[in-house]
């Protein structure tokens, strides 16, 4: 899932998702769609609609009118306007920015306790020792030889680098190099070589919102779900019970 699709979700399980829909037409003050039908007419006042997807894009109004079946009056107006075939979200009671920022909430403490596979490369230099450490890898557990001229790096076609033979060590700056120990290698041996780094690193922060999430999406949902609630634990003891069971499941996922 994406961004959009986890905020999606988040709504959903909250029963704040009032409508999914798809544009028909639209103007600068408001959009119209076939599935845009409830009951009162006052019903929406109040309510936001986000463009999600399409020219309109990545914008969030407040509705000031459901005059009625199939269309809704917004404020401000909307720039650009937003085309047919645009898709949209209807929130009841939270926002978009305040689902996006749960969302964000959970991602940061995902980014800050889980790893998940990741790999870089090397090219070898015969009277170089020390190389840096590949971009967003934090941790590495082994390095393999991919002969020279290969471009398949399949387990069976490359060999490993004995772990006595290479250690990552901390510069003064900060700054982080994996260092051959000459005792037991001699990179002159494996000059114009490419070496896989193969570990872990931080997932993707879905900075870009049509980015698939590298976090398990049940601990996204769940977290995001957990901390909406936690907002309104002051209106009754509904918003209790809703609390403690999503902060549960993001303690298990």
């Amino acid at each position: 899932m994406n961004k959009i699709d986890l905020v999606a979700e988040v709504s959903r399980i909250l029963g704040d998702l009032l409508l999914e829909g798809t544009i028909d037409s639209a103007s600068g003050s408001g959009i119209a769609d076939t599935d845009i039908i409830f009951p009162n007419a006052g019903q929406l006042r109040g309510k936001e609609v986000f463009i999600h997807t399409g020219v309109g894009a990545s914008q969030s109004r407040v509705i000031a009118t459901y005059p009625g079946i199939g269309t809704i009056s917004v404020t401000p107006s909307f720039s650009p306007v937003p085309t047919v075939g645009d898709r949209y979200f209807l929130f009841d009671r939270f926002r978009w920015s305040d689902i996006r920022g749960a969302l964000d909430s959970a991602i940061r403490r995902a980014r800050e306790i889980h790893l998940i596979d990741g790999m870089g490369t090397l090219s070898l230099v015969a009277t170089q020792w020390e190389y840096a450490v590949p971009s967003g890898l934090r941790f590495i557990h082994s390095l393999r030889v991919v002969p020279s001229g290969n471009t398949d790096f399949e387990l069976d076609d490359t060999w490993p680098i004995e772990r006595y033979a290479w250690a990552v060590k901390t510069n003064p700056n900060g700054s982080r190099v994996i260092s051959f120990d000459p005792r037991f290698i001699d990179v002159a041996d494996m000059e114009d070589d490419i070496v896989q780094v193969l570990g872990h690193r931080k997932p993707n922060d879905m900075a870009v919102a049509t980015v698939e999430s590298e976090i398990p999406e049940n601990f996204l949902i769940n977290h995001a779900a957990a901390i909406l609630c936690m907002r309104r634990l002051g209106e009754g003891a509904e918003w209790i019970e809703r609390y403690k069971y999503f902060r549960g499941e993001s303690l298990r996922n």
